[in-house]
C-alpha cells in the first residue's frame, strides 16, 4: 500500500497548467502532522490546488497552504508539519493514522460544476489518488480521497435541499 502513495507528480503536471482549486472553496484551519512534507505538499498544491503560501526553514518543518494568495484569500488554510520518525520496526503506516488525530477534513466547494471540475482532474490523475467512495447524501455530494499519510479527504457540495436544511 506505501508503495502505492509513492507519487511522481513532476512528471504528471510538468508541461501542463497547474490545476488550481476554486477560490471560493471552504475550510476551516487545518493543521496535518505528516510523515514526507514533500509528498504531502505534492498532494494538496499539485494534485488539490491549493497555493503555497509559506515554509518554515527550522528543523520541525511546516508548509503553509491555502486558496489563494491575494488579500483576501486566508493568510492559511492547511498547515503540514513534519512528524519525528519512528522507531525501527514500528509500523509507520499505523502511526502515522494515529498521530494526525482526525477521521477526515472536509473541502467545501461552492457548486457541482467545481465538484465535477476537481473530480475530472483527480480522474485524469487516477494513478496517484486513492478514491475512498463518492456518497450523495440528499444534503451533499461528496468524493473521498486518501492522501500520502491515509488522512481521509472530503470534496463535497451541498445540494439546494442541504442549503434550505442549513438556513431552517
Amino acid at each position: 500500500m506505501l508503495k502505492y502513495f509513492k507519487f511522481y507528480y513532476k512528471s504528471v503536471i510538468q508541461g501542463s497548467t497547474p490545476f488550481t482549486i476554486h477560490p471560493a472553496a471552504k475550510i476551516g484551519y487545518v493543521h496535518l502532522r505528516v510523515s514526507d512534507i514533500q509528498q504531502s505538499l505534492q498532494f494538496y498544491h499539485s494534485l488539490l490546488g491549493f497555493k503555497l503560501v509559506g515554509r518554515t526553514s527550522s528543523s520541525s518543518e511546516s508548509v503553509f497552504l491555502s486558496i489563494g494568495t491575494d488579500s483576501k484569500s486566508p493568510s492559511f488554510l492547511i498547515a503540514l508539519s513534519k512528524i519525528e520518525a519512528t522507531p525501527k520496526g514500528k509500523n509507520d503506516n499505523r502511526r502515522s493514522r494515529k498521530v494526525a488525530g482526525l477521521y477526515h477534513l472536509a473541502i467545501l466547494l461552492p457548486e457541482r460544476r467545481f465538484l465535477a471540475n476537481i473530480f475530472r482532474h483527480l480522474q485524469e490523475h487516477r494513478d496517484h489518488v486513492q478514491f475512498d467512495g463518492f456518497a450523495d447524501h440528499a444534503v451533499s455530494e461528496s468524493i473521498y480521497l486518501r492522501d500520502p499519510d491515509f488522512n481521509g479527504v472530503e470534496i463535497y457540495r451541498q445540494t439546494s435541499f442541504g442549503m434550505e436544511m442549513e438556513r431552517s
